[in-house]
């Protein structure tokens, strides 16, 4: 089964539940097309993977921040940094939970998967103006978001999505 819905990457996003936040990064341009085909999403037909920072040493008691994985992307060259999925896909997702493939629901021990949308940034007044990116991660059978301030501790569990 294939279902797809067209995406207005220019048209600024608007971060559910926050309010008056400032945009500070915002990747892509341009429409897009995101799809579901074979329980697989697809962004401009590109398939949408999911990564996790690469150290093992993240645990409870590592010091390792939003801010040390985005520039962890950034290192990896150009081409991936500007792979990243931004908001306009959460915003999508959530209007369409549909859309959103099963196999990103859970992982093997039935926890919910997280996943992080570092593509758009945004200044939050509700954490005195630092900056966060959104996650997602389908909960009680809904697809909820939620936010991280980077510069804080980055959760180990906490994946992002890119598209290759």
């Amino acid at each position: 089964m294939k279902n797809e819905i067209l995406i207005d990457l220019l048209d600024p996003p608007i971060v559910v539940g926050l309010e008056n936040v400032e945009i500070m990064t915002n990747i892509g341009k341009g429409n897009a097309k995101l799809t579901l085909l074979d329980d697989k999403l697809y962004f401009d037909d590109r398939e949408v993977k999911v990564g996790k920072y690469p150290f093992s040493s993240i645990d409870e008691d590592s010091t390792i921040t939003g801010l040390d994985v985005i520039q962890y992307v950034r290192d990896q060259g150009n081409e991936l940094y500007w792979q990243l999925l931004n908001y306009k896909i959460l915003e999508t997702l959530i209007a369409n939970p549909e859309l959103f493939p099963e196999n990103l629901k859970q992982d093997f021990k039935g926890n919910p998967i997280w996943i992080a949308l570092l593509g758009t940034t945004y200044l939050n007044p509700a954490d005195d103006n630092k900056e966060c990116v959104s996650f997602m991660g389908w909960f009680e059978n809904n697809l909820v978001q939620c936010h991280i301030v980077l510069e804080d501790k980055w959760q180990p569990e906490l994946l992002f999505a890119y598209v290759e």
